[in-house]
């Protein structure tokens, strides 16, 4: 790394706003590029992780395959892109992620990340001024995070990047509804199930499955008045039949649906990098082709669909962070 990390900790009322009880405090970690003094103002890249993984992720990696953020400070280094401070905060529930949504039951994910995070980057880092200095990247849960984030708080980020973000709920999520249901009858009922998850996590591919729906529904839901994890299942245990009311109020969430709600308006936004594998197992690759076409007048979008499936996304950050980089400094020239 020729470039430094720092690791803070912000307070978030947003977050304590949640009846889950979630920690207020999160740790946040910024990159600062070669030669980065405080006289130097830049734009910045907050990052947003995938579903089960941590923040730390985005700049600590796993073996053998660089972070995010090592990529981009190997661009940074042969100046192959302008320098940019890059950030990434805490945004781990029990379940495994927050969605990056306001939910009355995690707390205002998407609040910490619309108005507390820039205030504090700006407080902390000499973050240059203007609409156009911030952009948001993320994968898969990230990926969502970004495209609601676009359509739900319209001018806070310039510039974003979205890999197979989450969408086309109907053909992505609705068949883990089962899977879920068949975990928690494994479990005996909805809360053991929970418990075990939120206590030493997933145990099998059919328990990682259903902490995507218990996250999900944790995210999504409007009404949290049911007992801990306050929600309940949205389709029967016995049957399998799925509750269409139930349905219609997660499909609400859906970044098409609200696409469409907006008439394909995202005006907002200066650019868009959007991409997925041809052979997502998620069928996101669908979702997102699906956004890509449905999106009006507005920013200049890059889709560039790829040869592969749903693991391995951080490799994409090689195609996406050198144009938000490239974007984030044109934006505010």
């Amino acid at each position: 790394m020729q470039g430094r990390i720092r690791t803070h900790h912000i307070t978030s009322t947003a977050v304590a706003r949640g009846c889950f009880g979630l920690p207020s405090q999160r740790q946040l970690c910024v990159y600062e590029p070669p030669g980065y003094t405080e006289a130097n103002a830049l734009p910045c890249v907050v990052l947003l992780p995938a579903f089960g993984r941590g923040h730390g992720e985005c700049f600590f990696g796993q073996p053998w395959k660089p972070s995010p953020i090592e990529r981009l400070d190997a661009l940074i280094a042969s100046d192959a892109v302008p320098p940019v401070l890059a950030c990434a905060v805490d945004t781990w529930t029990p379940f495994g992620g927050s969605q990056f949504v306001d939910s009355p039951i995690f707390g205002d994910f998407q609040q910490l990340l619309a108005d507390e995070l820039p205030a504090f980057l700006r407080k902390h880092w000499n973050v240059r001024p203007g609409a156009g200095a911030l952009a948001l990247m993320g994968a898969s849960s990230g990926g969502f995070g970004v495209l609601r984030m676009l359509l739900d708080r319209p001018g806070v980020y310039a510039v974003a990047a979205a890999h197979a973000p989450d969408g086309a709920f109907d053909m992505s999520l609705r068949p883990l509804l089962l899977r879920a249901a068949q975990a928690v009858r494994r479990a005996g009922n909805l809360e053991t199930l929970a418990r075990r998850i939120a206590a030493r996590g997933p145990e099998d591919q059919l328990a990682f499955e259903a902490a995507i729906v218990l996250a999900c529904l944790a995210a999504y839901t409007s009404t949290p008045s049911a007992a801990w994890p306050h929600f309940e299942m949205p389709c029967s245990l016995e049957t399998g039949q799925v509750n269409e009311a139930a349905w219609r109020e997660i499909c609400s969430a859906d970044p098409l649906r609200r696409l469409a709600d907006r008439g394909g308006d995202v005006a907002d936004v200066k650019f868009l990098y959007l991409d997925a594998g041809t052979e997502d197992e998620f069928g996101l690759n669908y979702a997102t082709e699906a956004f890509y076409r449905a999106m009006g007048h507005g920013p200049e979008v890059v889709f560039e669909p790829f040869a592969g499936g749903h693991r391995g996304l951080s490799a994409r950050y090689a195609h996406s962070l050198p144009l938000v980089a490239q974007r984030l400094w044109d934006s505010g020239s």
